[in-house]
């Protein structure tokens, strides 16, 4: 008996040491693949300060109808400005195009402050306002959606349409996230093993051009699971219900893209017809495609918007 015992506890021991070091050599590859990955990306846009960090805003376009649509991403939007190409690229003629980017998100710092519906509003008006831009459309995808809205009534008289792309409403169903797990994930180096050759590879969306493949790519392993994205993922619940007091101004002009069919959600269209009925001039164009309607269907919402806007929207002098 004390025989077993004795190759029990080497059995154990060398189990525990064998974990050890997989984990520890999995921790110190994650470490070097995100400082590699890091050199790699190109630098874009223009930085502002906001609360000693920097926000990445990325600036096209001049603009024949003088007006500025200010663009914000969907919740963990991988690489903003290679995902919102294909709308940017085609609004660029007419109008001057600002994606900004928020703490986490692409080439933007993260951050310490809570991932709190005031708290991220807050710092894309320190943004914009860093600019000089005070007086703009909004458009965004999924749960911009929210935030827009919040902004909107934060600081009302700047932004003067709504232009929503799927994006997210107060009222859909949400509940509490735990990001433990995934947080450990990335933290022991797990996700970055698993996106690195030989062991695996990142998902590229099919609208990603060869020539950006790349940079998606580096974006994935270095931004996926952030702790600002992680932070904010996890407050998600808080956030919708933050925003269940806001409404749109009655006056402003909203024009919303809607994913025709959402299995997950059977009364999204109806969440957003009643939204589109809520302003004076409100539009709600349903297209079966999938969440990601600006990655196939840019064209039509690029199209849409343009008439949209040069119908309802009075341009600056």
């Amino acid at each position: 008996m004390e025989k077993f015992w004795k190759y029990f506890k080497r059995i154990v021991i060398g189990i525990v040491v064998t974990a050890l070091v997989l984990l520890s050599s999995m921790f110190i590859f994650g470490k070097i693949g995100k400082a590699s990955d890091r050199k790699k990306i190109e630098d874009y846009g223009e930085k502002v300060e906001v609360f000693g960090k920097n926000i990445n805003m990325y600036i096209t376009g001049e603009g024949e109808e003088k007006e500025t649509i200010v663009l914000l991403p969907g919740y963990g939007t991988i690489a903003p400005k290679i995902s919102f190409d294909p709308v940017t690229e085609k609004l660029k003629d007419d109008y001057r195009v600002v994606l900004v980017e928020p703490f986490g998100y692409g080439l933007s710092d993260q951050t310490d402050r809570e991932r709190t519906t005031a708290n991220m509003v807050e710092e894309i008006h320190m943004a914009l306002q860093a600019k000089g831009i005070d007086d703009f459309i909004f458009m965004g995808h999924s749960i911009a959606g929210i935030y827009m809205l919040s902004y909107i009534n934060t600081y009302p008289g700047e932004a003067k349409a709504f232009i929503g792309i799927d994006t997210s409403v107060p009222t859909q169903p949400m509940f509490p996230m735990d990001t433990t797990v995934l947080r450990l994930a990335d933290k022991l180096g797990f996700l970055q093993l698993t996106m690195t050759p030989p062991f695996g590879k990142p998902t590229v969306p099919s609208f990603v051009p060869e020539e950006d493949v790349d940079q998606y790519i580096y974006f994935t392993r270095n931004t996926s699971l952030n702790d600002t994205l992680l932070n904010e993922l996890g407050n998600l619940s808080q956030i919708f219900d933050d925003a269940k007091g806001y409404s749109l101004p009655k006056d402003m002009p909203v024009y919303l893209f809607v994913q025709e069919f959402n299995e997950p959600i059977p009364t999204w269209q109806a969440l957003h017809e009643e939204q589109a009925n809520s302003v004076d001039n409100g539009k709600m164009m349903l297209i079966d495609g999938d969440h990601f309607l600006h990655f196939e269907h840019s064209e039509l919402i690029v199209k849409e918007t343009k008439a949209f806007l040069n119908e309802f929207v009075v341009k600056p002098q």
